[in-house]
């Protein structure tokens, strides 16, 4: 019973709908779910055979009962609206991006501006640092400079002095070595002498003893 119902209200349809034993291919194609293969299946079937009902259509191959409701109903209308509206939204998106892109435009303007007048205050403020800072390097050389001059001066006393002390030093040992060396020579001396006046002695002595014996 409730085939018979469906079947009678599509067979309704039929009357302000896609007729499908008439449609043509283009018109079929239009049908949301029916693309060129199954336009070509449904020419094909009809030349054997009626097409009513949903039952009818469902009985070619590759057509289910959605896309049969599809064919039977209003869906062309309302693919039509689809794409109606599909256009108007085109349009409308297309008018809101020239809007987006006039703003755009205008705000990018407004950044390129401000950026100017960033870039001069930049520059300006850069060319002020830069001569804060060439005047502090300045004058801290100027200071370095003169440290340096100090420095220089205190390390060359300094080595002046350390020369002096070091040859005083040097002096001193040489000094001291010659001293000894010369207390050295001293003793070797008299302790030669000591030997030559015990030898001379002993020559004596023996002089002596030769005397009475010729």
């Amino acid at each position: 019973m409730k085939k018979i119902i469906i079947s009678t209200i599509l067979g309704c349809g039929l009357l302000f709908a896609l007729n499908p034993q008439k449609a043509s291919k283009d018109e079929l194609i239009e049908i949301k779910g029916v693309g060129e293969v199954k336009a070509e299946a449904i020419l094909k079937y009809r030349k054997a055979h009626k097409l009513k009902t949903k039952e009818d259509l469902i009985q070619i191959p590759g057509i289910g009962e959605k896309i049969a409701e599809n064919i039977l109903t209003d869906v062309k209308k309302k693919a039509k609206a689809e794409k109606k509206d599909t256009k108007a939204k085109k349009s409308a998106k297309k008018a809101e991006k020239k809007e987006e892109a006039k703003a755009e435009k205008t705000e990018t303007k407004k950044t390129e501006k401000k950026a100017e007048t960033t870039k001069k205050d930049v520059e300006t403020k850069a060319k002020e640092e830069s001569k804060k800072a060439e005047a502090k390097v300045a004058k801290k050389s100027e200071s370095t400079k003169k440290d340096t001059e100090t420095k220089a001066k205190k390390e060359s006393k300094k080595a002046k002095d350390s020369l002096k002390k070091e040859a005083k030093s040097k002096a001193k040992d040489t000094k001291k070595k010659e001293a000894k060396a010369d207390k050295k020579a001293k003793a070797e001396a008299k302790k030669a002498a000591k030997k030559v006046k015990e030898k001379a002695k002993d020559i004596k002595e023996k002089a002596k003893k030769i005397k009475p014996a010729a």
